[in-house]
């Protein structure tokens, strides 16, 4: 290889080892490294002290209808696919099956004790995680519940947390920590290709992340990749509205590409964020009220519930919003809500399912209640399964409250340390509810098909096989 310069001390020199070449590059520095481009991405504003900078929407009054429940369903039900449902009583074995809207007839799912379920955006199949002695076996099931893939899992792979396209499952891992007698928080990830059976292992280093530990029902999922895997939601330390609060508990966007923080959202409670199907924007719910968030961060409020909140000071809410879904279209979410007093109790307030039209504001309260289950209270929280959208987006399926008066007896424990029998109304998820939107009407499904604290995780596509 030759040159035709007399290189000195303060040249830089490009070789081509290919073609046995050097060239002279026009510079009087000393190289030390060659980076690589970062991914081109739009410029995003850096998040300021005030981490919503968005206009406050007009408020729109809450239409309140009090949906009559039917008693009973019509004879031949004008829906077709199967429901999945799920257990949600983490501390005995899980159990999925399905349920027949066509038939009315329940199937049972094979697996000993259940480690979380997704269900592919398409909603033509769903994946299964079942413990084993060695860690996680996954099996996919048609939606019929045909089992097209057994795949067997590491020994460090947890539980399975989403399904974020056709191909790829996100598993997160049960990494031992040695500081405590719990595993790894926040936890790491593997995202799994189902067709090559290749493997990616994710490490949530992303700044000011918290150890939040999400709960058992919420699959343990702590962190929300888009479908591409360019952006992540995390919960995390954000710049706090209060001027005597310096930082709060929050949601950040981050993007993977440009290692850089996006947008930050403080928020009142762990309700989940989520993405739509293109990544082009997520939904997350922030002190009482629901925002969209675009994947380049740009911050859009959706409701104004609360117009006289006041960072900190929880007697100045009116309402409080819990678990919610976006409808297959992406235009209306359905969620819980409440109208507060100032004073939750958690046994005996009842959230209400209601629908919110993105683009116009309007909320319309069903009056419908929700599921609860007492037993889930072990983290002085219940549980509100988020309501579940048919394929065409025109009707929804939840889990409900319609029997209150089934008195228990319980035993606890006084102020001196003595057992005492108490009896409370037992309310738990005992009834499913279909909701025609289209025709706002509202039937309950026959209780004897369902077994008692079962709810829906998904409605199916049905699927030729």
């Amino acid at each position: 290889m030759s040159a035709n310069w007399e290189a000195d001390d303060y040249d830089v020199l490009l070789v081509d080892i290919e073609e046995q070449m050097a060239y002279k590059l026009p510079a009087n520095w000393y190289a030390t490294g060659w980076l690589l481009p970062e991914e081109p991405e739009a410029v995003f504003p850096t998040p300021t002290s005030t981490p919503i900078p968005v206009a406050t929407p007009t408020p729109q009054p809450v239409v309140s209808i009090n949906m009559a429940i039917q008693p009973a369903s019509p004879e031949n039900l004008p829906y077709s696919g199967n429901l999945l449902l799920v257990n949600p009583n983490y501390i005995s074995d899980d159990k999925l099956t399905l349920y027949s809207l066509d038939t009315g007839e329940i199937e049972w799912l094979p697996q000993n004790y259940q480690a979380a379920h997704a269900v592919s955006p398409d909603r033509t199949k769903f994946a299964l995680g079942d413990y084993v002695r060695e860690g996680i076996n996954i099996s996919i099931f048609s939606s019929s519940g045909n089992r097209l893939l057994r795949i067997d899992g590491q020994e460090d792979w947890g539980r399975i947390a989403d399904w974020i396209d056709d191909d790829q499952l996100i598993i997160t891992l049960h990494e031992e920590d040695e500081d405590s007698q719990y595993y790894k928080s926040p936890p790491s990830s593997v995202i799994y290709g189902i067709e090559n059976c290749s493997t990616q292992l994710i490490t949530p280093d992303y700044p000011d992340i918290s150890d939040w530990r999400p709960l058992p029902w919420e699959n343990w999922k702590a962190i929300f990749f888009d479908a591409s895997l360019t952006r992540v939601v995390y919960k995390g330390s954000v710049p706090s509205p209060h001027p005597e609060v310096k930082y709060t508990s929050g949601y950040i966007l981050y993007s993977i590409p440009g290692q850089r923080k996006l947008a930050e959202i403080p928020a009142s409670r762990d309700t989940l964020p989520i993405w739509a199907k293109d990544g082009s924007y997520f939904i997350v719910q922030g002190r009482d009220e629901f925002y969209k968030v675009s994947s380049g961060g740009q911050i859009r409020k959706l409701t104004s519930l609360n117009p006289a909140y006041r960072f900190g000071e929880e007697e100045s809410l009116e309402y409080l919003l819990d678990h919610f879904s976006l409808s297959p279209d992406e235009s209306r979410l359905a969620f819980w809500m409440t109208r507060y007093d100032g004073n939750l109790d958690w046994d005996e307030t009842t959230f209400r399912l209601a629908i919110l039209d993105m683009e116009s504001g309007e909320i319309v309260d069903t009056g419908i209640p929700s599921g609860h289950n007492k037993e889930m209270s072990k983290f002085e929280y219940p549980v509100f399964p988020e309501p579940v959208w048919s394929p065409d987006g025109n009707s929804l399926i939840i889990s409900a409250n319609l029997r209150y008066d089934e008195p228990v007896q319980g035993v606890e424990m006084d102020e001196e340390g003595n057992k005492i029998t108490i009896s409370y109304l037992e309310r738990v998820a005992r009834d499913l509810v279909l909701i025609d939107l289209e025709n706002m009407t509202a039937y309950q499904l026959p209780s004897e098909w369902i077994p008692n604290e079962w709810i829906p995780a998904s409605w199916l596509l049905p699927v030729d096989e």
